[in-house]
């Protein structure tokens, strides 16, 4: 992760260019770029999981699965929404990056590449910029709304047991 996290977002477009369509490519670089966010908030998550709890499911003799839904994804769950909220603007701007540098057609990079390529149309340069912050914002009012939404649920059921 380390080594993901320190390697320019540049480098990873070109060399995954060579063995990757244009058109999984932008996914592949966003998963890329947002792994190391998500691999050390849950990381992070993981060590601080308190030990009583999980003692209390052995004792109740939780299975595999009660446990993961009743324990470990409750414990985690502020920790995953942490490093999506953080990973969000990053994985967008990854992704228009790919796609500015690769030309993948019918996508919003292209649209920007396409207004700078031969003859730079400032306007056009400013209108699909503005058109990727707005998706941007959107995207961020989206997670969070799912992320509070995830979150009340998970206080009412922690209240009724």
């Amino acid at each position: 992760m380390t080594i993901v996290r320190a390697t320019p977002v540049a480098s990873f477009i070109i060399i995954a260019w060579v063995f990757l369509n244009n058109r999984i490519l932008p996914g592949f670089i966003c998963l890329l770029m947002v792994a190391p966010i998500v691999w050390s908030s849950l990381t992070e998550g993981i060590r601080a999981l308190d030990p009583a709890l999980y003692e209390v499911a052995k004792v109740y003799r939780f299975g595999f699965w009660k446990t993961l839904r009743l324990y470990l994804i409750p414990s985690l769950s502020p920790y995953l929404s942490s490093a999506l909220s953080t990973s969000l603007g990053l994985g967008w701007k990854a992704v228009i990056a790919t796609e500015i540098l690769v030309r993948t057609p019918a996508s919003l990079g292209y649209m920007i590449w396409d207004a700078k390529a031969w003859n730079v149309d400032t306007s056009k340069l400013f209108a699909w910029t503005l058109v990727v912050i707005l998706v941007s914002i959107l995207l961020d009012g989206v997670i969070c709304l799912l992320i509070g939404k995830r979150a009340k649920r998970t206080e009412r059921r922690s209240s009724l047991a």
